[in-house]
């Protein structure tokens, strides 16, 4: 079951045209639309018994709240497909949310209506209480809140099938339990953590947290192994305020963010209460933090990166801090030199002077605010020109374009536009080979071995590190035969690593030129299409022997003719 509340579609409408047209649509609404059936209604809370006169009560009971604009509420509980409720289990439903919501002795009018495919009652609700004359507020203002345990008790005492999603459920000792499957989720993940990764490096202190520290912590059955766990990893579990948070390095994350089943109030339900960690327990001396700075170390060689960034950040923190404590000290000194200023100007005997003094005053307060707008402007532009002297550190795609190799920085940038190739073979830098490749020239960059091809020279086709490597340009198969042809001179087996298309090409090329592919699925593909080819080559040379045959028998076969001489 479900509950809606229907709002009101019209503010404007009087209190009384409201009710007359709410009820009159529960209890007939075939006169309005006559695809709609009412098939069983009720009223209760009043002293008549007929439809008008309690449409009167509603009304007088409604207008003598005074201060309420709009005192009815209008509730729509719908059953799944195939249910139907008997009048019985109606009234039932109706008891039970009134009594949940707190209205056991206000009006109300439902109706049953049946033109949909889900039965669904109409329940009209005069919030105004018949003895105080006041609105009441249902469950503090939360009323969807009691219409959901409404709706747990009928489904549980008249065996209906319980909402996926329900918010409540009726528990073993028939007690109400609130459902909370959706705290058991993942928490949310806040802003771009794969963007700040790209643009500096280093695996966010979130993921850190979610990787190394939430299993430890799932696995443990005490604090003491939760303490112990964390701290050979260098990672500490503390309480913070109401909460809990993960210590990594001199970075915090709330656990809860990390995984809602470690947050400090899961934990203690599972552990105990909480235990400070003993001091053998902490980081040891030689505990190292697990955050390796490179997101993708096997890609490119960010070192000299890292400690330029942290040589370039200290520099730029010092000089902000000297900036902000300079400016800091000429704020003291030109308040302390405005305050010795009001004592000698205004120092002296102002009796029966008061409309010189307060002149006075308010010529020397106007200076002195002239002063401060002056050294506020002042210290606005040196912290502008101090930001352009030392702006942020480049990313690592810009510091890859201005100090490396373009390709480098498309390659950190977007790793997943470049295929690749790699062996079991690798060699060092100084047993860097070039390769003679017909069609291509080599362009030599650190570490890698770029080729281009003769007829585009300004754009790489694919570039050789060593351990692998990486095609380009997927679309040319001339460029990735050439590349398989590299990678097969020198391993003796090619994993591949790219899209389903260049991995469809390079099973292509591996059919026709018969190289050894590491891959498990791209190796059975083509061990099974050369079996199919290799069947096909014996039934294709079967039947030429057969043709062969047959056409040599067909000649043998042929009559001979004696040719015809000529008569005399």
């Amino acid at each position: 079951m479900i509950i809606k509340k229907i709002k009101n579609p019209k503010k404007s409408t009087s209190k009384s045209e409201r009710i007359r047209r709410l009820i009159l649509y529960v209890v007939s609404p075939e006169k309005t639309d006559t695809s709609e059936k009412c098939i069983y209604f009720g009223a209760r809370g009043f002293l008549t018994d007929l439809l008008n006169s309690q449409i009167g009560e509603m009304i007088a009971l409604a207008t003598d709240s005074v201060r309420s604009a709009d005192t009815v509420n209008h509730y729509v509980l719908s059953w799944k497909r195939g249910e139907s409720p008997t009048t019985k289990q109606v009234d039932e439903a109706v008891t039970l949310l009134q009594k949940e919501m707190g209205l056991e002795q206000h009006q109300i009018v439902y109706g049953l209506h049946a033109d949909t495919d889900n039965r669904h009652l109409h329940v009209v609700v005069n919030r105004v209480d018949p003895e105080t004359l006041r609105c009441t507020e249902i469950n503090r203002g939360f009323d969807i809140e009691a219409g959901h345990r409404a709706i747990a008790l009928i489904e549980h005492r008249q065996g209906w099938a319980h909402e996926k999603n329900g918010l409540y459920q009726v528990g073993a000792h028939g007690k109400l339990v609130r459902c909370d499957r959706h705290r058991d989720r993942a928490a949310p993940v806040k802003g771009d953590g794969k963007k700040a990764e790209r643009k500096t490096g280093k695996r966010s202190v979130r993921d850190v947290a979610i990787e190394e520290a939430v299993p430890v912590i799932k696995e443990a059955t005490c604090w003491a192994d939760v303490h112990e766990g964390l701290a050979q990893k260098g990672i500490r579990y503390r309480r913070h305020g109401n909460g809990a948070v993960i210590m990594i390095g001199g970075s915090a994350v709330k656990a809860s963010q990390a995984d809602r089943q470690i947050s400090f109030i899961k934990l203690q339900l599972r552990l105990g209460p909480y235990e400070e960690p003993d001091q053998a327990a902490d980081i040891p001396a030689d505990g190292t933090l697990t955050i390796p700075l490179q997101v993708r170390p096997n890609d490119v060689d960010l070192s000299d990166y890292h400690q330029e960034r942290k040589n370039y950040e200290a520099a730029r923190t010092k000089a902000l801090s000297d900036l902000i404590r300079q400016h800091a000290n000429q704020r003291t000194s030109l308040k302390e030199m405005q305050r010795r200023e009001r004592e000698t100007v205004l120092k002296g005997k102002w009796r029966r002077r008061g409309v010189a003094l307060n002149a006075l005053r308010h010529a020397l307060a106007e200076e002195h605010r002239t002063a401060l707008h002056l050294l506020q402007d002042q210290q606005k532009e040196e912290r502008l020109a101090n930001r352009e002297r030392l702006p942020p550190f480049p990313t690592i795609e810009e510091w890859l374009k201005a100090n490396r190799d373009p390709f480098l920085a498309a390659l950190w940038a977007h790793p997943n536009y470049f295929m690749r190739l790699e062996g079991h073979g690798t060699r060092s830098d100084s047993e860097r080979r070039v390769y003679s490749i017909p069609g291509f020239r080599s362009i030599v960059r650190g570490a890698y071995v770029h080729y281009c091809k003769l007829t585009d020279p300004e754009h790489i086709a694919f570039s050789d590190r060593g351990d692998r490597i990486d095609v380009c340009d997927t679309t040319d198969r001339a460029i990735i035969l050439a590349s398989l042809q590299l990678a097969a001179s020198r391993w003796d087996e090619v994993k591949i690593t790219g899209s389903d298309d260049f991995k469809a090409c390079v099973v292509d090329l591996a059919v026709e030129h018969g190289f050894r592919l590491k891959n498990e699925d791209l190796r059975q593909t083509v061990e099974k299409r050369r079996k199919e080819a290799e069947e096909l080559k014996i039934v294709e040379q079967k039947q030429r022997e057969e043709k062969a045959t047959q056409s040599s028998s067909a000649n043998q076969s042929l009559p001979h003719k004696p040719s015809k001489g000529f008569e005399r």
